[in-house]
């Protein structure tokens, strides 16, 4: 009986992996970094901290 439950449930676990898988995929898209444009040298301090706060929402390490 315990060896019958375990091929039973062998095809979830492998369907579960996939979904889970799929999903850190997806997020990983998601969740990609985006270019932002650095402040002008004539940009205000207002400026400044908008773009600095823009690139750390879009995850753009190099900027920030």
């Amino acid at each position: 009986m315990e060896r019958h439950r375990k091929r039973a449930l062998a095809p979830l676990l492998g369907a579960l992996a996939i979904i889970m898988v799929a999903v850190v995929v997806l997020l990983l898209l998601v969740l990609q970094s985006k270019d932002v444009d650095m402040p002008g040298d004539d940009a205000t301090p207002e400026q400044v901290v908008n773009v600095y706060l823009a690139a750390l929402d879009a995850h753009d390490c190099e900027a920030c």
